[in-house]
């Protein structure tokens, strides 16, 4: 079975983050029931609570504290920017794979190729995030932000205050009535640089579920 790395969620109000991180290795191993239990595993998890969960097949463990407060610029964004499911150009064998699925599923797509982002990049994408978009970092070219010294979960919790590392990273958010956001953040990791077609069905799975995660969370948040 695929190795996994699974989450921990802290909570906050106002403007900090509940947020749940899962680390997936995309191999053949992985399978729907794989991602999906990953993701309930959030349920699972007092919110309010640090958690240490073992790697699966591994002898470390990882540990998240509380998250941070997101600075509040992050929350400040002009109703009226226009927000495009294409923040970046798809241009990466990614994108071209996924380019029908992401504009069917209406997830904002952009590329850690694009860093560092611009001032109007990075406001679509602040507007896509304050408006409970799916956001897709493509980071199947790592070298690429190792050439800036920096990494991708430094890039992702720029926006969502955490992250793991991955090659595929979907992140998004849920208010709650009390202003307080549920973040959910998914890397996900391809094993074999010849062949990413396990890592493609792996993010529609996970979009799919996140998806579906979020509506279950939105649900209950109205009938507290």
């Amino acid at each position: 079975m695929a190795n996994k790395k699974s989450l921990l969620i802290g909570s906050a109000l106002t403007v900090c983050a509940a947020l749940g991180i899962l680390w997936l290795s995309s191999t053949p191993a992985t399978s729907p029931a794989d991602i999906e239990a990953a993701i309930e595993a959030q349920n699972e998890t007092p919110p309010t609570e640090t958690a240490v969960v073992p790697a699966s097949n591994s002898d470390d463990t990882q540990t998240v504290a509380s998250v941070s407060p997101i600075p509040a610029h992050v929350d400040v964004v002009s109703e009226t920017v226009e927000t495009t499911p294409w923040l970046s150009a798809p241009i990466t064998p990614l994108s071209n794979e996924l380019y029908d699925f992401i504009e069917a599923e209406e997830v904002s797509y952009i590329s850690t190729t694009d860093y560092p982002f611009d001032e109007h990049k990075q406001t679509q994408l602040r507007a896509s995030i304050k408006q409970g978009s799916m956001i897709m970092f493509d980071n199947t070219d790592p070298d690429y932000l190792d050439s800036y010294g920096v990494s991708e979960t430094e890039v992702v919790s720029e926006y969502f205050g955490t992250a793991s590392e991955g090659d595929v990273i979907i992140a998004t958010g849920v208010t709650r009535e009390d202003g307080s956001i549920h973040y959910l953040v998914l890397p996900l990791r391809n094993t074999d640089d010849a062949d990413t077609s396990q890592l493609i069905e792996d993010t529609k799975l996970a979009v799919t579920l996140l998806k579906e995660q979020k509506t279950d969370l939105a649900s209950a948040n109205r009938s507290e």
